[in-house]
């Protein structure tokens, strides 16, 4: 039904090797180094960071080390003759951190007065969704549009993470943001925007002798030398890089701090917005591909050896890895690049509205103060000035980032014409493909409007044959690259830098099976224990 999606690099394996005749040590306080700040964390409003909205709520289903998903906070979850229809049923004993219960009449709240309130995060994927019925206090059925057989994926994301429906109710959703309930391992405790948030350990949890930490803190460091000193200062225990791996491995080769790799199926790229001029225009779109070479866009991040070229989303050990995918894309050819921009230069109808002889003019939009990508859009202005566009700088604090990328209720239309951004997703890939299914789809943050890619899209979903899925994933990443909706400058090099007393973050399933890891250098915190 599901066909694993992984590729490149996972990090899984490496850590936990030496643990296996530790016996785990309950309590400490573990300080984590982030990227950079959120803007809140409501599933159905605010998404903050994926480690931190997984710490407070949890997820219904779970990736295990294969790639397949798995029910976790679920006991079960079980589809009709034909995909259209999936039960699921909770674990019994479930408390949400207000001590009220997880019940399918929470799972029912969380769905009709939230997530299919349009104008939330998440109303273009529950589109999928016709309705979520109670069958008994523990088991609903969530009845969909049509053939379904990648559903399971959806609810190991945020559309998964039960939040409770009588907090919001009591503060109101504005509140909830700043103030999250969830049933997870680790209860919010504070935070305080741009120094840190912390959670406590959820002494009701309902793993058993879960969680092992007493208490965990998040800081966001967007510098990335600052946030690497802070851990061989010892002032951090843990920290994520999803830019400077090369970084880390450095460090630890010289000290005793552990190296963490990550390389799955996402990819570091600029984004180009299909729906503001001139990036609405497909020659224009094609033109800043063929003006860059990425093997110079990798190696000013030093990341040669660890990033590799890449030119579609699945690695090549991915089964939806396609070479006529890698055709598709416009890489490296300046002659093509200065011909397309001519050509739109010279139309009379260009979309940017424009005289014939003016030359294109775009805004890059940029996480300010990280070296590595401040240096790299520098090239990709220059190398776009020398084919006719010109471009400048929009430099601004990663939350801000986040919101021009994804726009504003109820259209969520981006508010950038090029963006520093990531593309791709470890899951099944109806998981991220279905962003680009509707058009005011909070997460189309490439605003794409295009027929073909919602007939495969459908396609693909509504098949529980693995063959049928590969194929048509493999056409669809064929038609995303013919539409050039980004320019890549290599595979996301993500990694976790960790101090060795560090254990735990190989977690499992009830009944021992392993979990994806750290994807992407996003670790759950339920398992890790700290050895000192």
């Amino acid at each position: 039904m599901l066909l694993a999606a992984c590729g490149g690099d996972g990090g899984g394996s490496v850590a936990g090797e030496d643990e296996k005749n530790l016996t785990p040590k309950p309590g400490g306080r573990l300080t984590m180094a982030i990227e950079a700040e959120s803007n809140g964390f409501f599933p159905s409003k605010e998404h903050g960071r994926g480690m931190i909205m997984a710490s407070i709520y949890d997820t219904l289903m779970a990736v295990d080390h294969e790639g397949n998903v798995k029910p976790y906070m679920a006991d079960s979850l079980k589809p009709n003759a034909d995909f259209s229809a999936w039960t699921l049923k909770l674990r019994p004993g479930i408390m949400f951190h207000d001590n009220t219960p997880l019940n399918a009449a929470a799972l029912k709240s969380n769905f009709d007065d939230f997530h299919k309130v349009r104008g939330s995060r998440t109303f273009g994927t529950v589109a999928v969704i016709q309705s979520l019925d109670i069958v008994d206090d523990l088991t609903a059925t969530y009845k969909l549009t049509g053939p379904n057989g990648a559903f399971p994926s959806l609810l190991a994301g945020v559309l998964g993470m039960p939040f409770s429906p009588t907090a919001v109710a009591s503060m109101g959703p504005d509140k909830f943001v700043s103030n999250p309930v969830g049933a997870g391992p680790f209860v919010f405790v504070s935070w305080l925007r741009d120094s840190q948030l912390v959670v406590k350990k959820n002494p009701n949890y309902w793993q058993q002798g879960l969680p092992l930490l007493d208490e965990v803190v998040f800081k966001p460091i967007p510098d990335e030398d600052a946030r690497l000193a802070t851990l061989q200062s010892g002032d951090v225990d843990m920290m994520q890089t999803v830019r400077q791996a090369q970084k880390v491995r450095d460090a630890a080769e010289s000290s005793d701090i552990v190296y963490l790799p990550d390389i799955g199926n996402v990819v570091a790229d600029v984004n180009l917005n299909m729906a503001r001029p001139p990036t609405n225009d497909i020659r224009i779109r094609k033109a800043m591909a063929y003006a860059v070479d990425q093997k110079s866009l990798i190696s000013v991040q030093g990341l040669e050896g660890i990033a590799p070229v890449t030119k579609q989303l699945f690695a090549k050990d991915s089964p939806f890895y396609s070479e006529e995918a890698e055709k598709a894309y416009a890489h490296a050819d300046v002659a093509k690049a200065k011909q397309l921009v001519k050509e739109y230069v010279n139309d009379p109808n260009r979309s940017d509205g424009k005289p014939v002889g003016t030359p294109p003019f775009v805004s890059i939009t940029c996480t300010a103060g990280v070296s590595s990508l401040n240096d790299l859009v520098l090239i990709y202005k220059q190398r776009w000035g020398d084919v006719g566009i010109e471009a400048d700088l929009d430099l601004v604090d990663q939350a801000t980032l986040v919101q021009k990328l994804v726009g504003t209720a109820p259209d969520y239309k981006g508010q950038y014409e090029v963006s520093c951004a990531r593309n791709g997703s470890d899951d099944d890939p109806d998981v991220f493909y279905n962003s680009y299914a509707l058009v005011d789809n909070a997460s189309n943050v490439l605003d794409i409007d295009d027929a073909e890619v919602r007939r495969l899209v459908e396609k693909g979903r509504a098949s529980g044959d693995p063959e049928v899925r590969q194929k048509v994933y493999q056409d669809l990443m064929v038609r995303i690259n013919e539409l050039q909706p980004y320019v890549f400058h290599g595979g996301l090099a993500t990694a976790l830098g960790v101090r060795p007393y560090v254990k735990g973050l190989q977690w499992e399933f009830p009944g021992g099976t392993k979990g994806e890891g750290y994807p992407s250098a996003s670790p759950r915190f339920v398992e890790v224990w700290l050895n000192k």
